[in-house]
């Protein structure tokens, strides 16, 4: 079954705009276009507009319901007040056995425009970086990640403990100026490219790929960490309960903290980088947020530490 990507933008209906929300996930179910979705109305309310995009608008009364793979929202309940997201279990469709129902708003003038964009990401999708290593993919949190850390080597990347055998199983660890391809000395902010309008930190990611910003590190943070976490490798007292449902599979891949000269946390912790970074009074880059995933937190946790401590990096497919 295929799996796309959708876009649900509220509005209310009136004079103007007065609120605009927005959630991404995976649909599936029927097909149009060889495009696979179930809004729980006609196929013919759906609007084909070009090979990746599919698009729908209709008053939340006509749209009864949507079905979602829950890792979508890693097995949580949304509700904003406009509209919500709660738990139902349906038959096994071959591919995933639990699913969400979207619930109708609490205001009915509320109008619904879906947009789908196809995300080719799943089970056996590859993509292959600068050094000829090929990455798994998986889609979590309405991203497509990739499923392992980068292995790319870049002027500054070490292996734990500078031992070549973790860097094949954990990947790499990088500084940030390294993660985004910037000076070191912190004086060049990263390059942007647009795709879509949607500006991208590219660095050392593959091609059509990019660093995560916080928004998709925000989504990543609404599944619980054991269903993150691989359900080996890991040496901390909640090891055992480890379920890498979402296919994230998380490595304890640790850190390397250059103020200490030290590696730390093999076995217990790791950290991605993201694209948010923060400047001294002189304006030099000093330091940048990284997402923790630990034992010790129930889902990823933020931090700002120094540009020049090495972690792991993950990928984000652009669309």
């Amino acid at each position: 079954m295929k799996k796309t990507l959708f876009i649900l933008a509220i509005a209310l209906c009136g004079a103007g705009v007065l609120s605009a929300q927005s959630m991404k996930g995976f649909v599936s179910g029927g097909n149009t276009g060889g495009i696979d979705v179930s809004f729980g109305m006609p196929v013919a309310d759906i609007t084909t507009t070009n090979d990746y995009i599919v698009s729908v608008e209709k008053p939340f009364s006509q749209l009864e319901e949507v079905t979602i793979d829950t890792t979508v929202l890693g097995g949580t309940d949304y509700d904003d007040g406009y509209f919500a997201f709660h738990p139902v279990t349906m038959a096994d469709s071959g591919t995933h056995k639990t699913y969400k129902k979207l619930v109708a708003p609490k205001n009915l003038d509320v109008l619904a425009t879906l947009h789908l964009n196809v995300l080719p990401c799943g089970p056996g999708d590859t993509v292959t970086d600068a050094n000829g290593n090929k990455y798994a993919t998986v889609p979590v949190a309405g991203y497509c990640w990739t499923k392992e850390n980068l292995r790319t080597t870049s002027n500054s990347s070490v292996a734990y403990n500078e031992n070549a055998d973790n860097a094949l199983i954990y990947g790499l660890l990088y500084p940030w100026y390294d993660a985004v391809d910037v000076d070191p000395d912190g004086s060049e902010e990263p390059t942007t490219h647009q795709v879509n309008g949607v500006d991208y930190v590219q660095g050392i990611c593959p091609d059509g790929w990019h660093i995560p910003t916080e928004e998709e590190f925000d989504a990543l943070s609404t599944v619980n960490t054991q269903d993150l976490r691989a359900t080996t490798l890991w040496t901390d007292p909640h090891s055992g309960e480890n379920t890498n449902s979402s296919g994230f599979t998380a490595l304890p891949a640790g850190k390397y903290n250059n103020d200490l000269t030290r590696f730390e946390g093999l076995g217990t912790e790791t950290s991605w980088w993201s694209t948010t970074f923060y400047t001294s009074g002189s304006g030099i880059i000093t330091s940048a947020k990284v997402y923790i995933c630990a034992w010790y937190c129930s889902t990823n946790i933020e931090s700002i530490i120094p540009i020049k401590d090495k972690v792991s990096v993950r990928c984000v497919k652009e669309y």
